[in-house]
């Protein structure tokens, strides 16, 4: 996976762009656990990923975790029908936020 790190106002915004699966997952936690910080906010925007397996969600979903532990928020937006359908399937669904319009800003604010 490939992705591009940019600032919003309260931490960072990552766009994942191209596969999120069993190959990936293991170097790609490790860099996106970086961006994780305390009182901060990360934005995964999911809109370029391409692929996402069953490891890619987990990956997605410990991270969420990971944020929830360490007092960071982090949002799961931008998602298009590949990433909608695998959490859907898994029933986890809910976790993922509004789509993204513009630069970080979630539909509806």
């Amino acid at each position: 996976m490939h992705f591009e790190v940019s600032r919003i106002p309260n931490g960072v915004k990552a766009r994942l762009r191209e596969e999120l699966n069993i190959s990936s997952v293991a170097e790609d936690r490790d860099h996106l656990v970086k961006l994780l910080q305390p009182s901060g906010e990360l934005e995964l925007d999911l809109e370029g990923l391409t692929e996402i397996d069953t490891a890619g969600v987990q990956l997605l979903v410990a991270l969420r975790r990971e944020a929830d532990r360490i007092g960071c928020v982090c949002h799961l937006a931008g998602s298009d029908e590949t990433v909608r359908e695998a959490f859907g399937t898994l029933g986890l669904g809910h976790l993922l936020d509004e789509p993204l319009v513009g630069k970080g800003v979630p539909r509806g604010s």
